[in-house]
């Protein structure tokens, strides 16, 4: 049977191909958990929803960067305000950068993050991010003078 000689060599390449995406992944997982630990990481959003506005793609131009002394935080905003917006063309977006926050970061089962954002010198805002192994995330942005956001990105 000559197709028989064939059948090792792709079997061991099938098992090379396999091994080399597994360490791959293992490496990024590590690379994650370091970034977050240490504090040290953005976050993308890709969409966003609310209860108001329905799924949408954003642009690239949004993030979130998060340091030990600091969260940078460009948001835009899409939903109901419950307070009146007179004359402010900041109250469109979420953008600030804080330097007194509170931060927490929690290890979950496979690899997965929850993490909270308590900025104290942003009017009630708070965020709450899930982070996956694969990098893949979502945020969710409460605000006592707006409706709730959920932003779903990556986090590198």
């Amino acid at each position: 049977m000559p197709t028989n000689h064939l059948i090792k060599p792709t079997l061991l390449f099938a098992i090379i191909v396999v091994s080399s995406f597994t360490a791959d992944a293992q490496e990024n997982d590590s690379l994650l958990q370091k970034r977050i630990q240490q504090q040290e990481y953005v976050f993308v959003p890709q969409t966003f929803s609310s209860t108001s506005f329905t799924t949408a793609i954003m642009s690239p131009d949004y993030k979130i960067r998060v340091t030990t002394d600091s969260v940078h935080v460009n948001l835009p905003y899409y939903g109901r305000s419950n307070t009146p917006q007179i004359g402010r063309s900041d109250e469109d977006g979420i953008t600030f950068i804080s330097t007194d926050f509170e931060y927490a970061a929690v290890a979950k089962k496979k690899g997965k993050w929850e993490i909270t954002i308590k900025p104290k010198d942003a009017k009630g805002v708070r965020f709450f991010l899930t982070v996956y192994s694969t990098g893949e995330a979502q945020m969710d942005v409460t605000s006592p003078r707006k409706e709730s956001m959920l932003f779903k990105g990556y986090v590198w």
